[in-house]
């Protein structure tokens, strides 16, 4: 199958382009404004220049893509649209307006539009993910903190707010936002221990919880957790992290697993929907 790789920044592209080769996929990397890192044999093509991405798509009779990494929201203001970009203009700040739900299902009603249908990751390279099954060592504490975080995010889902939060002890210290989960996490290690409720004597405690949106579109914006996280996880003294099974994509999936044994934290993926 021929698929556009139309990649944001972070680590995930290059792995998900490498799992597509796997499976005899014929990809063309596409690393959408200032992405990094820069793909090999890649193309770039500002957010903005949707014509340009199109005139691409139909030139190498691509018919499928999938989104993948991170991109910053853009301000209006600051966007350069070619002439297919003026068209949909309206209908992108309306999306953007609504959330970033909203506007991934507009993007791809647009590709649609085109006669482009968008995949997901978890489909076409189902290695990147994990089944149901827990690594580690969980206690009674641990999965009721979990439960409380599964919770806390369906409350939140219909908020378009972030897919992650940390509950320790049964308290709720952090809800991912904008900032995303790592910038919740370093929060957190900044916090004073009488306020994270860390122990002072070292002993972990508390969980990383992760999980889409309910009714999410799982072509898009997939949970992912993956090195740097982990380490993270681990820097703010929590005992591990949960997540929805086949529902979330593991970056560097050996690397991310010795990191875990190497602070003696738990992973669980957990069926819930």
């Amino acid at each position: 199958m021929r698929i556009g790789l139309l990649a944001g920044s972070g680590h995930i592209p290059s792995q998900v382009l490498q799992g597509l080769l796997a499976h005899n996929h014929d990809v063309f990397p596409i690393m959408l404004g200032r992405a990094s890192p820069v793909l090999e044999k890649s193309i770039s093509i500002p957010i903005d220049r949707p014509g340009r991405l199109f005139s691409y798509l139909r030139r190498h009779h691509i018919k499928h893509v999938i989104l993948v990494g991170s991109l910053e929201r853009p301000l209006i203001r600051d966007l350069r649209p070619d002439l297919y970009g003026l068209r949909i203009l309206p209908r992108i700040a309306r999306a953007l307006r609504q959330g970033d739900d909203a506007l991934l299902r507009e993007v791809a009603s647009i590709l649609e539009n085109e006669g482009v249908s968008c995949l997901s990751v978890l489909d076409m390279v189902p290695e990147l993910s994990l089944e149901a099954g827990h690594w580690g060592v969980l206690s009674a504490r641990h999965l009721e903190d979990i439960e409380k975080g599964f919770q806390a995010l369906a409350v939140t889902s219909s908020l378009d707010m972030g897919q992650g939060c940390v509950v320790r002890d049964g308290i709720l210290l952090a809800m991912e936002a904008i900032e995303g989960t790592d910038q919740m996490l370093k929060n957190i290690c900044a916090l004073p221990p009488q306020r994270s409720r860390r122990d002072p004597q070292g002993s972990r405690s508390g969980v990383l919880v992760k999980a889409p949106k309910i009714q999410q579109d799982m072509r898009f914006d997939i949970p992912t957790i993956g090195p740097q996280t982990i380490k993270l996880t681990a820097e703010a003294g929590l005992a591990g992290i949960a997540v929805v099974a086949k529902n979330f994509l593991l970056a560097s999936p050996e690397n991310s697993m010795q990191l875990l044994r190497d602070h003696k934290m738990f992973l669980l993926s957990k069926e819930i929907f």
